[in-house]
C-alpha cells in the first residue's frame, strides 16, 4: 500500500471518528433534555414565575373564627403563586345550615390575591360551622395568568382550605314560644297581673318593653319585670280602679318595645309576635270597694 493511500485511509478514519463523536454528543444532549422535560411534567407542568418553579394552585384564607350575624361580611381570600386576571364574576359556594349561599368576587384582579365577600342578610343559622367546597364556581367567568407572553387558564381547584368548624352564623332572632297569663280568678285594684314569657333562645332585654292587654276594650300594658339573659321573662301590670272586665282579659300581639330591645347574644332581634293564649278566666274588677280597715264594736 502506498503512502498516499495510507494517508487517505487515516484521514477517512479521523472523519469517521469525529462524526461518531458528534453523534454521541448530540445523543447525550438529547437524552438530558428529555429527562429534564420529564421531570418538569412530573412536578406539575414546569410552570416558572420570576425564575422560580411554582404550582398552579389556589390557597383559601377564611374569615376569623367567630359567630357572625345579620349585616356581618364574611371576607375570603384566594392566593395563587402568580398574578391572576379575573374576567367576569366567579364566586365561592358556601353551605350555611341547609342553605347554599355565594361569596362573590369583589377585587384583586391583576394580583395573586383575590377577594370574595358574602354579607348575611338575616335568616341564616349554622352553629356547627359553615362548609366551603374544594373548587371555585367560575359562574361563566375565567381566571387567567400570563407567563412569557403566553396566556393560560388557572385551575379552579382549591388546594388548601383551613377548618371552618368555628366559623358560625347566627342571624335568626329568638322566637316567643309561649305566653302564660295569670292564674284564672278575679283581680282587684292594686293586684298584679304576672305574665310569663318563654323564648326558644337566651334572650336579653334593654329598657322596658311592654305586653299589650285588652281590658274591656281599653289597651293597657304589662311592663318587663325580670329574666334578661334567660329563656323565661316576667311582665307585670297593676290593676287600676278604672279597670273592669267581667268576661276576662285578652292579650294582644305584637309586643311593644317601648324604646327598649329584645335580642339574643348575637344582637339578633326577637320576634315580637306570638300565639295569643286563652285568658277569659282572668276577671278584672278594679272598681269593687276595697276594704282598707276593719273596726269592730265591743
Amino acid at each position: 500500500m502506498s503512502d498516499k493511500m495510507i494517508k487517505k485511509f487515516l484521514t477517512y478514519l479521523r472523519v469517521l471518528m469525529l462524526q461518531k463523536l458528534i453523534y454521541y454528543i448530540l445523543s447525550f444532549l438529547l437524552l438530558v433534555g428529555c429527562f429534564e422535560n420529564s421531570e418538569e411534567q412530573d412536578s406539575g407542568g414546569g410552570l416558572f414565575y420570576n425564575n422560580q418553579k411554582v404550582e398552579d394552585t389556589f390557597e383559601l384564607i377564611v374569615p376569623s373564627n367567630a359567630t357572625y350575624s345579620t349585616g356581618d361580611a364574611l371576607i375570603f381570600s384566594l392566593n395563587h403563586p402568580v398574578d391572576i386576571d379575573v374576567i367576569g364574576t366567579p364566586r365561592l359556594e358556601l353551605t350555611i345550615g341547609s342553605n347554599t349561599r355565594y361569596a362573590d368576587y369583589s377585587s384583586g384582579s391583576g394580583s395573586n390575591n383575590l377577594i370574595f365577600s358574602y354579607t348575611d342578610l338575616g335568616g341564616d343559622e349554622d352553629l356547627d360551622g359553615i362548609d366551603v367546597p374544594f373548587w371555585i364556581d367560575l359562574n361563566y367567568s375565567s381566571l387567567q395568568y400570563t407567563i412569557n407572553g403566553q396566556v393560560s387558564n388557572a385551575t379552579s381547584t382549591i388546594e388548601t382550605i383551613p377548618s371552618t368548624k368555628l366559623l358560625k352564623i347566627d342571624s335568626t332572632g329568638p322566637d316567643l314560644s309561649l305566653v302564660t297569663p295569670p292564674i284564672a280568678r278575679t283581680y282587684y285594684k292594686g293586684d298584679s297581673l304576672i305574665f310569663n314569657l318563654l323564648y326558644d333562645d337566651l334572650t336579653f332585654v334593654t329598657g322596658k318593653p311592654q305586653l299589650p292587654i285588652d281590658i274591656a276594650g281599653t289597651t293597657v300594658y304589662a311592663t318587663y319585670l325580670s329574666g334578661s339573659g334567660t329563656l323565661n321573662h316576667l311582665y307585670s301590670y297593676k290593676v287600676q280602679q278604672a279597670d273592669v272586665d267581667a268576661d276576662g282579659i285578652t292579650l294582644l300581639s305584637p309586643m311593644r318595645l317601648n324604646g327598649g330591645s329584645i335580642s339574643d347574644s348575637s344582637s339578633n332581634l326577637a320576634d315580637l309576635t306570638y300565639t295569643i293564649p286563652p285568658s277569659g278566666g282572668v276577671i278584672i274588677n278594679g272598681a269593687a270597694p276595697l276594704v282598707e280597715e276593719y273596726i269592730f264594736d265591743e
